[in-house]
């Protein structure tokens, strides 16, 4: 049997009356003004509350509690300990809540100031339908959202479904693939009107031959760029995300971005709304490829490189505006900083790198190692330059490591020791490397000693 690492043993049950002590803390935690007790236990004895709880490794991280009355429920919370926030648990516990509840429609209430709520539940795609006027007990409006989980009927302003195939679902984190799957693509912008048809043709006969013709991919249209553009009036609309949340696979060509418009890379947006967090790379070698490296065939790795944090969060300020005026003054004035050269002519950029981004992202690399035998894992970093962002990165992968794997892991710092060797398997030794000191990588590989 395989092992497992420990972060990634998600259970769900019931929540149940000796379980409120452990929601209690929890719940203190989380919120400004928590239930109480005897609210939770009210709560559990109404026969229509349908509540849960998910949990690691037998320790309690959240809980959800919804109101069922025929198809219909009201959903009162989900609440995940903040230690373990922003890991995908809350959208794991909303799916195991709904397949509890056996509902068609979830509603919920949500102040209007609770922006990070209000996020979440978009991610969900629910939708605001209404907003009820001092809702709150002090005077604040609530916001009325709304899921429907009848998804199959997908309807669309611009988008057209196909007549036939089925949306790809996941049951218990188990991919389910029907026969005639609907995968959305969108074909991009410049080469995409050339490539993203021969794309299409490719996989359509990969597998109608491995499948001996008896499934095919049901392609569905989706929009972002020029195109989407033309039809919305906005480069990333927000149908394209919700389709792409309904259908849970999609494939996208090149796109565009206008340089100097003030419009962030829509790469980068749309990794954003739907926390796509992990660039993974395999990296092997195939017989025949040219190739300036003395024993190619040794090459066997693949990248998992976090893809929403870091540079990729999107956060700067132009040269010469006023935004970037108040952050350099910020800094300067406030946080002493003496090391912008220029501040005058200075964009600035932010990097945040957090130790819940950065656990996800080396979780999954650990996990997918130990799924496919890659007997290694190896961290590549910048911490010597950068001491608080790229050697916070490194030290809660070394961290996380020695409380949850069995894997061996190597620590490899980015610059000169990886140029020499890198270099030591490169037969063209003039060969110009890559300049990756913005990238942090978390490579499973086999051993190739």
């Amino acid at each position: 049997m395989k092992p497992t690492i420990k972060p990634i043993n998600i259970s769900f049950r019931a929540f149940e009356i000796q379980d409120i002590e452990d929601v209690l803390v929890i719940e203190r935690l989380a919120y400004k003004i928590p239930w109480n007790k005897a609210k939770f236990t009210h709560s559990l004895h109404n026969p229509n509350t349908v509540a849960c709880l998910i949990f690691k490794d037998n320790q309690v991280l959240g809980y959800s509690i919804a109101l069922r009355a025929s198809k219909v429920a009201d959903l009162l919370n989900i609440c995940i300990h903040p230690d373990y926030q922003h890991q995908g648990l809350g959208k794991k516990l909303f799916v195991y809540q709904l397949q509890a509840s056996g509902v068609k429609e979830v509603f919920i209430e949500v102040r209007t100031s609770n922006h990070s709520a209000l996020s979440f539940y978009k991610k969900l795609r629910f939708e605001a339908i209404n907003t009820r006027k001092k809702y709150y007990s002090d005077g604040e409006d609530a916001i009325i959202l709304r899921f429907i989980t009848d998804n199959q009927s997908m309807t669309y302003k611009h988008i057209h479904k196909p007549v036939d195939g089925k949306k790809i679902t996941f049951k218990e984190g188990v991919i389910q693939v029907p026969n005639k799957p609907i995968i959305g693509y969108i074909e991009g912008d410049g080469i995409g009107a050339d490539v993203s048809p021969v794309m299409k043709k490719v996989i359509d006969a990969v597998v109608d031959k491995t499948y001996d013709g008896q499934r095919a991919i049901q392609w569905m249209e989706i929009y972002a760029g020029e195109k989407a553009n033309a039809l919305y009036g906005e480069y990333l609309p927000q149908e394209t995300l919700d389709a792409i949340q309904a259908l849970s696979v999609a494939i996208k060509g090149p796109l565009t971005t206008p340089v100097g418009g003030g419009m962030r890379s829509l790469n980068v947006a749309i990794r954003q709304e739907l926390d796509l967090f992990i660039c993974q790379r395999p990296v092997q070698y195939f017989v025949g490829t040219p190739t300036p490296v003395k024993a190619p065939e040794k090459v066997d790795m693949v990248i998992f490189r976090e893809n929403s944090e870091d540079i990729y969060a999107g956060i700067e300020y132009q040269a010469g505006t006023e935004e970037v005026k108040k952050v350099i003054n910020f800094l300067q004035n406030e946080m002493r900083t003496t090391k912008i050269r220029f501040p005058q002519t200075s964009g600035i950029g932010i990097k945040p790198v957090s130790q819940e981004g950065t656990q996800r992202l080396v979780r999954a690399a650990i996990q997918y190692a130990i799924d496919n035998d890659k007997d290694s894992v190896t961290l590549v970093h910048k911490g010597n330059i950068m001491k608080f962002t790229e050697g916070g990165f490194r030290d809660w992968v070394i961290s996380l490591h020695k409380t949850s794997s069995v894997l061996k892991l190597s620590v490899m710092g980015l610059g000169v020791n990886l140029a020499i060797q890198t270099r030591a398997q490169l037969s063209l030794l003039k060969m110009s490397l890559p300049m990756l000191s913005y990238n942090k990588f978390y490579c499973a590989q086999k051993s190739i000693q």
